[in-house]
């Protein structure tokens, strides 16, 4: 009885190594003692969750020292498991679970920046960009990505004002402007649909305004030397090649 009460207190007390000799002592006594079995099982069992605790708990403070918080935080999860109340652990996930919730807003975040790019909203990716700054501010591929999205949005815009100047100079028969506009857009964005469409309507438009100009150089020299027939045909084919001259 002795040995089966100090077994017990020292169970009450989590001093499982003495609870299992104490239980071992009275099963030298009698081998089928039941309740000591129990007791025996309990300590055991309490012996390799407190070996098991203090494992944790050091792998705990090494990766919370190591900058390791993902795995700082799997390793307290599972202590706290057994010792839900442990003050230093408790510090432990708490910081630990900040910092894997940091991260997954920067991945996150980063993310959303990429995507914003590969779509072409320039201004979407920036935002982004600087949401990410603000929980890191040093982050290399923030930074990168900040001053991509910066720059193509600047690009985006010069590439829009071209289109603008470009149609604007069609409108004004100021061939030349416009094909040089088109030609600097393009320069920016080889692919942009609306100036490829420019590009080629203006350069008909530049050779056909040079032809003209040709026409009536050679239509002028007819009529200096009273060639009258002449200029009547040239004149014919520049009004054939643009009607409203």
């Amino acid at each position: 009885a002795a040995g089966l009460e100090r077994c017990g207190q020292c169970l009450a007390n989590e001093d499982y190594g003495a609870a299992l000799e104490a239980a071992d002592e009275v099963l030298r006594l009698e081998p089928k003692h039941r309740e000591a079995h129990a007791l025996q099982q309990q300590a055991t069992e309490g012996l390799e969750n407190q070996q098991r605790f203090e494992e944790l708990l050091v792998l705990a403070r090494d990766y919370s020292k190591s900058q390791n918080h993902a795995e700082c935080l799997k390793a307290a999860d599972e202590a706290l498991a057994f010792k839900p109340q442990h003050a230093e652990l408790r510090k432990l996930r708490d910081k630990s679970f900040q910092a894997v919730e940091r991260q997954r807003a920067i991945e996150a975040g980063l993310a959303r920046t990429r995507q914003a790019l590969s779509e072409e909203r320039f201004q979407e990716a920036q935002t982004a960009a600087q949401e990410v700054l603000k929980m890191e501010s040093q982050y290399l591929e923030a930074k990168e990505l900040a001053r991509t999205a910066s720059e193509l949005w600047e690009r985006q815009q010069r590439v829009e004002q071209l289109v603008a100047e470009a149609q604007r100079k069609l409108e004004q028969r100021d061939y030349s402007a416009g094909l040089g506009a088109a030609e600097e857009g393009l320069s920016l964005k080889s692919t942009h649909t609306v100036l490829l469409e420019l590009r080629q309507t203006l350069k008909q438009a530049v050779e056909r305004q040079e032809t003209l100009a040709r026409w009536i150089e050679k239509a002028q020299n007819q009529l200096n030397v009273r060639d009258y027939a002449g200029t009547i045909e040239t004149c014919d084919q520049c009004l054939e090649l643009e009607a409203d001259h």
